[in-house]
């Protein structure tokens, strides 16, 4: 996998930028945008919503999403309390292929409890809700116009790319 990755990740690249850019995947991100902010929502695109919510990543650091952080300053975890043991124990085995496996011996967390006041966090609650609900309403279409599209992209990569694929498959088996 990582000589595929070290061979292609140049192609792949170049792959989604041209697919990011296809006039049909922009019409979509700015239909579903107009829709978003049509329900009280206001983002460029997806990525944008999920970075809100979640973070990413910039630089090699996790930067917290503008939603995650206001969540964080209602909802405290005691870790403190943590109980030590438990959690998952993993043996790993290697079969008579010389593979490996995994067997899980569970044993039981004593998980500590959030601490929150529900009135601070009931329009947190909502607004999640709210974007969930704006953004299935607003994507309904988009899922299978980026099928359709990356479908032609790859198609398109391995018409473009069949002699490269083809030996790399021979020096690769």
């Amino acid at each position: 996998d990582m000589a595929f990755w070290e061979e292609f990740s140049d192609d792949f690249d170049e792959f989604w930028t041209r697919a990011e850019a296809d006039p049909r995947i922009v019409e979509a991100e700015a239909s579903w945008s107009a829709c978003m902010a049509e329900k009280g929502h206001e983002f460029a695109d997806q990525e944008a919503m999920y970075t809100y919510l979640f973070g990413t990543e910039v630089g090699g650091e996790y930067v917290e999403g503008e939603f995650q952080a206001k969540v964080n300053e209602v909802v405290t975890w005691p870790w403190d309390e943590f109980e030590e043991g438990g959690g998952v124990d993993t043996t790993i085995v290697l079969t008579e292929e010389g593979e490996e496996s995994s067997e899980y011996e569970e044993e039981e967390f004593d998980y500590p409890q959030p601490e929150y006041d529900a009135e601070l966090l009931q329009p947190l609650i909502d607004e999640e809700i709210s974007l969930a609900v704006a953004d299935w309403e607003c994507s309904q279409d988009m899922q299978q116009l980026f099928e359709t599209v990356y479908k032609e992209l790859e198609q398109q990569f391995v018409e473009e790319n069949l002699d490269r694929l083809v030996a790399f498959k021979a020096e690769n088996p």
